[in-house]
């Protein structure tokens, strides 16, 4: 993984300790925990997959995959605030940390498209 990456995991691996930290009630054990946990490593995953293929576009490929699951982290901690299991303070560092990872995701998406357009056009 490009040099960056390797930081942008380790900025996804402490917000998923964070996201991990949120206490909600037994009965969401199977609920709303479960699904921000799934969605919260996934982002994580699927990077790292991603990097282990072969060509550009496969990782790219598991780049958008990575950049679903974080949507879906962000909007279950909207959730979660909305039905009280954090506040508002808590929310809001959450929010700033995952827009952060968007934002790198989304230049290494940039960075994917331009390598394989590059290739693609020096195949012609």
């Amino acid at each position: 993984m490009m040099g960056d990456g390797l930081l942008m995991l380790e900025d996804i691996r402490r917000f998923i300790v964070k996201v991990y930290g949120i206490n909600y009630p037994n009965e969401e054990k199977f609920g709303l925990q479960s699904q921000i946990r799934r969605a919260v490593i996934s982002i994580s995953l699927n990077l790292v997959e991603g990097n282990s293929r072969a060509t550009a576009k496969d990782y790219l490929h598991f780049c958008y995959i990575a950049k679903g699951s974080l949507s879906e982290t962000i909007e279950c901690i909207k959730i979660s605030c909305r039905l009280n299991y954090i506040s508002e303070l808590e929310q809001q560092p959450l929010l700033s940390e995952a827009e952060s990872i968007l934002k790198q995701i989304n230049s290494l998406i940039k960075y994917l498209k331009s390598k394989i357009q590059h290739l693609e056009s020096n195949q012609r």
